[in-house]
């Protein structure tokens, strides 16, 4: 069979253009990294940004902070995790407009489910759980404070 000159130049315009898009990909910049993002998930503002656009107000004594926040995405979830010291605690709860909840609420079930993700344990005690109904100064905040000793772990789902 006699290979046709058309065929091969196709064939040649073909790989060029292969080469050229691989090369293009290949050269695409690396996603934004945040300081405190977790790796896995999908971030694209920084937690300060995202708390601002949540109307969350985070301990300045804050530490060991994780967090996802997707603006892009029409919900613009933020799952977030912190430590304070228990004593900061009622003070984060009033300043975040956050009401308590009783253990078993159906209302924190999302937040325990991202608590579990990150480590926490349901022992039965040392626990709260706040909600934030959605309102003009800040979106819908479910809050799972787990105490340790004087230190708490702060779980909070947008």
């Amino acid at each position: 069979m006699k290979r046709q000159p058309g065929r091969r130049a196709a064939t040649a315009l073909l790989a060029a253009a292969l080469a050229l898009t691989a090369t293009a990909c290949a050269k695409e910049e690396e996603p934004k990294k945040y300081p405190g993002a977790f790796p896995q998930g999908h971030t694209d503002v920084s937690a300060e940004q995202a708390f601002r656009d949540h109307g969350v107000v985070k301990p300045a004594s804050a530490r060991d902070l994780g967090y996802n926040a997707w603006s892009a995405d029409d919900s613009y979830p933020l799952t977030a995790v912190f430590t304070i010291g228990c004593t900061g605690a009622p003070g984060f709860a009033a300043a975040n407009g956050l009401r308590g909840v009783p253990e078993l609420s159906p209302d924190t079930v999302a937040v325990e489910v991202f608590a579990k993700d990150h480590g926490w344990t349901d022992t039965g005690s040392g626990d709260t759980r706040y909600l934030r109904e959605k309102s003009a100064n800040g979106s819908r905040l479910e809050v799972l404070v787990h105490a340790s000793g004087e230190e708490c772990r702060v779980y909070l789902k947008s």
